[in-house]
């Protein structure tokens, strides 16, 4: 401690003189000095004496102040790291909470969509029962007690949910629509009256062809009961570039809000609004068939596959300077602009029009991406081939976990500079790019919807590959 040089000085200084005393004592053993010089020297032995004593005393109490200010900082830096410790677990707590609001909202969303499809066709029954002759009494009867069932029925449900259901509740007081048609003819008695059809899809309307925003047409996709795959394979979503080799989904673009809602997250914040044009975006991630065709028609070193394979699996060991050349290099051959996307472009598609950190859930759950913790195979062992897990409701694979993606943007924490068309961030003296998705050997929560990171522009590792963007033709 420097506080206490001075003293181990003057300590030092003492015995110098305590030294000399003792040999003028020796010179006076041997009578070589009178008794005055004699007396003299006795009295500044005692007190260099003294001045020793009192110094060590000094340093005494110098050593306990220092002892005292030691263990009130560590007291401080514990307390620091406390607070520190409920700062973080009250963010965490905040959002998981906004992450159960969001959850319960989708629900009350869904129940009180449920129940106005079940009111609409029990008014719809009770509207066909009304139109029988008298000889069908019983069955308009017996119609209209299904109906109160099921109103009682749907009351309860809005009320154990705890939704505003005030709307559907007054139209089952109001009871039911009267009948748009004209007054009934009578019907023979040998005639017995017409029935519904009890094939449901003989009453379900044709899904009108999806032209609308991407929301839309994810709907009507999944009101036909058929594979999402296909559907969006009719030539308007995925398109096959045969000299690329690479598959795209077209996203009409329109308008999300983007990053953290909670805000508690600095570099998701603020929440913004974005208004993206329509654009093309790879269905996977880049393969290591199409990169080695690409180095090899270019001289370029073939990047290491860590001894997972190579073929299906996703390119890795490649840095945002090599997905750019592939771009390029791709873009000449077909003459279409091929690139990366932007942040904002990732973010929408990777979210397939769902809010929640997951575009499957709030829950990692098993099997529906590859993470450190996800449930699968191929957990922290390596990635897995690039069309292994299911698709998104935009039709994309492993926009979460498998490996992490280039994205065009420079980073920068935050998106206070982020512009409102989605556009990527460019500056001057960018050394980092930002990266997203998560990957095989990280946990869930970092592929997170809104989850940023980044990394130099020439870093290749293991977890990081490349999905790339298009514009229109």
């Amino acid at each position: 401690m420097t506080d206490k040089e001075p003293y181990t000085s003057k300590i030092k200084e003492l015995q110098g003189a305590l030294s000399s005393a003792h040999e003028e004592k020796v010179r006076l053993a041997t009578g070589k000095v009178d008794m005055v010089e004699h007396q003299a020297l006795r009295q500044e032995v005692e007190s260099l004496r003294k001045t020793t004593k009192e110094l060590h005393q000094e340093l005494e109490q110098a050593n306990q102040q220092g002892r005292l200010i030691e263990d009130e900082v560590e007291d401080k830096n514990g307390l620091i790291e406390q607070l520190n410790a409920e700062l973080d677990g009250l963010k965490q707590a905040l959002q998981t909470a906004e992450e159960r609001r969001q959850k319960a909202e989708e629900d009350r969303l869904q129940a009180e969509s449920r129940a106005a499809v079940i009111l609409d066709k029990l008014e719809s029954d009770s509207q066909g029962a009304v139109v029988y002759s008298s000889s069908g009494k019983s069955s308009a009867l017996f119609k209209g007690a299904a109906l109160g069932a099921g109103a009682c029925l749907l009351v309860l449900e809005l009320v154990a949910l705890g939704m505003g259901g005030s709307e559907l509740f007054s139209r089952l007081l109001a009871g039911p629509r009267p009948p748009s048609v004209t007054p009934p003819q009578p019907i023979a008695q040998s005639a017995p009256p017409p029935r519904p059809s009890p094939n449901p899809a003989a009453r379900r309307p044709k899904p009108k062809p999806a032209t609308g925003p991407v929301e839309q047409q994810v709907e009507a996709a999944q009101s036909e009961d058929l594979d999402p795959i296909k559907v969006r394979s009719d030539g308007n979503r995925i398109h096959e570039d045969p000299e690329a080799g690479y598959a795209l989904v077209a996203l009409q673009g329109g308008s999300f809000m983007m990053g953290n809602r909670t805000g508690v997250i600095v570099e998701e914040s603020p929440y913004h609004e974005v208004s993206l044009k329509p654009y093309l975006i790879g269905r996977s991630e880049v393969s290591f068939a199409l990169y080695d065709r690409f180095a090899q028609a270019t001289g370029r070193p073939l990047p290491d596959d860590n001894g997972w394979g190579r073929g299906s699996m996703p390119v890795i060991n490649v840095s945002w300077e090599d997905a750019q050349a592939l771009a390029r290099w791709l873009s000449q051959r077909t003459g279409k602009n091929y690139r990366l996307p932007t942040e904002a472009e990732w973010e929408y598609a990777a979210g397939g029009g769902r809010e929640s950190p997951y575009w499957w859930g709030y829950e990692p759950g098993k099997n529906n991406a590859n993470c450190f913790n996800c449930n699968s195979q191929y957990d922290r062992r390596s990635p897995a081939p690039v069309e292994t897990f299911k698709v998104n409701p935009f039709g994309l694979h492993s926009t979460a976990g498998n490996v992490q993606e280039w994205v065009q943007d420079c980073y920068r924490k935050g998106y206070l500079d982020a512009a409102a068309d989605g556009s990527a961030l460019e500056f001057a003296g960018c050394d980092q790019r930002v990266v997203r998705g998560g990957a095989f050997n990280k946990p869930a929560d970092s592929m997170k919807l809104t989850r940023r990171s980044s990394s130099p522009a020439s870093n290749q590792v293991a977890h990081l590959g490349i999905r790339l963007a298009r514009d229109p033709d």
